[in-house]
């Protein structure tokens, strides 16, 4: 097994802006990410939840800036939300590098397939075929195909 990578010592300024964003308090959760990442949770006065994590910053990567990650959800989606901040932490930790920043509320991070549009225009600009029908494109009964939009 290797060596485990040492952590990083970045600025404390985005921490302690994290803690101190929006005048709300944080609570802390119980469950980390990856053991060294801790997650906290604000309720906003719209009725979201902010997650938002402390510690990726500390994660070595090769190219990019330190960053820290939030997720906004509605109650009861607070598993969804660290679901999203676990997948995007073990891209940052195994491939050592940070999200692509992208629009605001736009998902940056993209360690799942493509969807099946993109994954087809992709195959016309290697040269490759691609298939015009998919599985909503057959009517069952006659067999027959039609075209879909996606």
């Amino acid at each position: 097994m290797s060596e485990p990578t040492p952590l990083v010592h970045p600025s404390e300024a985005f921490p302690t802006h994290v803690f101190d964003a929006l005048g709300l308090p944080p609570r802390v959760l119980d469950e980390r990410i990856g053991g060294s990442v801790m997650v906290l949770a604000k309720d906003l006065p719209s009725g979201t939840r902010l997650l938002l994590t402390a510690g990726v910053a500390r994660l070595p990567v090769d190219s990019g800036l330190p960053v820290e990650l939030a997720v906004e959800v509605v109650p009861g989606q607070e598993g969804a939300a660290l679901v999203a901040l676990r997948i995007v932490c073990d891209d940052v930790a195994g491939r050592r590098r940070t999200p692509r920043s992208g629009r605001r509320g736009a998902t940056t991070s993209r360690s799942w397939p493509a969807p099946p549009s993109a994954r087809s225009s992709r195959r016309r600009r290697a040269g490759a075929q691609s298939s015009t029908t998919c599985a909503r494109q057959t009517a069952p009964s006659s067999g027959t195909s039609a075209r879909c939009g996606c």
